[in-house]
């Protein structure tokens, strides 16, 4: 799917982020709850183990988009006045780490979630697989869970 950078369509942001001068060259990590609910899915087929958005370490969560939609997106708006403006700038790749189990110290024994998710998403020599997007600020200012988010 490609999404015209003419038009702009609203999504509503989940998780409430400070946006500052150091969030450049791509250290904003955004994902979509769809991609989350898909993996979940996914990984529950086989295996009772939790995929949660926090486990991607995201700073930006979104809702209102279809599952991976996040990987077309090349612009973001954010707030009823255009508060933050973001550029995508690279998929994030995933390692072997979102099988670490925080509450327990250690890995899940199957590699769970980062097993099911290079089944169908890996890329690259490494076995990574891409999972959310990074994004660099354009603008300075705040974001809040609800505010309105634009993409292209």
């Amino acid at each position: 799917m490609n999404i015209s950078k003419e038009v702009w369509f609203p999504i509503n942001l989940c998780v409430d982020y400070k946006m500052n001068p150091g969030h450049v060259d791509g250290s904003i990590h955004l994902i979509s709850e769809k991609s989350v609910d898909d993996l979940r899915r996914r990984v529950n087929e086989h295996s009772d183990v939790v995929v949660e958005p926090y486990q991607f370490k995201p700073n930006i969560v979104v809702e209102g988009v279809e599952a991976y939609e996040e990987d077309y997106m090349k612009q973001m708006v954010i707030g009823d006045d255009n508060t933050v403006s973001l550029t995508i700038t690279k998929p994030c790749m995933r390692c072997k780490n979102t099988a670490y189990i925080y509450n327990k110290g250690k890995f899940d024994s199957y590699m769970e979630p980062f097993t099911t998710l290079r089944e169908y998403r890996q890329r690259g020599p490494k076995g990574d697989a891409p999972f959310g997007m990074y994004a660099s600020a354009d603008t300075e200012g705040y974001i809040n869970v609800g505010d309105t988010v634009r993409y292209s």
